[in-house]
């Protein structure tokens, strides 16, 4: 039953991926990592490689995915000349939640809780790259642009000397 459950979200997250709908894409694979964490089949270093797509994929979504803030779509006055849009954004945010749900996803599935949850169980830290961690740690609490920008291309080009298949 794992082996099918690891191979449907593996499949599921690489839908997500060529769909550009990265936040489901990181979704598919926390559970895909959850799963493979209890795995006792598989060896740590086969855990840390999945650790490492989970962790960098949460990190490519993007700030400003419309995917990842809900609150957007929840309208509470719409002028009378919009009320077609509410329509439609009450089918897609319905449409989006049964993915969610879809993913196992308690709540509103964001960015915010994908980051809190690698940070609350430190997967950034079981991730098989330094470089990963060194990513997570500019990305998510460097402030400055430069330092983010000079740091990080320098950890993207040795983690992809490393690791190609990332």
């Amino acid at each position: 039953m794992k082996q099918i459950l690891s191979d449907f979200f593996y499949h599921l997250s690489s839908i997500f991926w060529e769909s550009e709908f990265y936040l489901f894409h990181s979704y598919s694979l926390l559970n895909l990592q959850q799963i493979i964490r209890y795995n006792k089949n598989m060896n740590d270093e086969q855990k840390a490689k999945m650790s490492t797509k989970f962790v960098l994929s949460s990190l490519s979504i993007p700030l400003n995915n419309r995917l990842s803030n809900f609150e957007r779509l929840s309208v509470h006055y719409v002028p009378t000349g919009m009320s077609e849009f509410l329509e439609e954004s009450q089918k897609l945010k319905a449409e989006l939640l049964s993915i969610a749900n879809m993913l196992q996803v308690k709540g509103y599935p964001s960015r915010d809780s994908l980051v809190n949850y690698i940070r609350v169980k430190n997967i950034q830290l079981i991730a098989d790259h330094p470089q990963v961690q060194e990513l997570y740690r500019l990305i998510e609490e460097e402030e400055s642009p430069f330092t983010i920008s000079k740091r990080g291309k320098a950890a993207l080009n040795e983690l992809i000397k490393a690791d190609p298949e990332l």
